[in-house]
């Protein structure tokens, strides 16, 4: 299993740059034979980041809160099962 993450500086959100990152991780970790699970742990508040796995068959598959970091969701694709978004 591999597990996804990107970000992007305030001043390019909003422009297709997370989603083109994720289209990429994906593409490269569906091409890995060793490959077999696709995991991303996104922040509830993150609405952002939430909506751009729509489309890559992210399935929501648990959640964990702490104090510090409040409520984060996770959510896993099979490598076999990715989507171009």
């Amino acid at each position: 299993m591999v597990e996804v993450g990107y970000t992007v500086v305030p001043g390019y959100r909003r422009q297709g740059y997370a989603r083109a990152m994720l289209r990429a991780l994906l593409v490269r970790a569906a091409a890995d034979p060793d490959v077999r699970t696709v995991r991303a742990r996104i922040g509830s508040d993150n609405t952002a980041s939430l909506a751009c796995i729509e489309g890559f068959g992210f399935t929501r598959i648990g959640e964990q809160g702490d104090e510090r970091v409040g409520l984060t969701i996770t959510f896993e694709v099979p490598a076999d099962a990715i989507q171009a978004g």
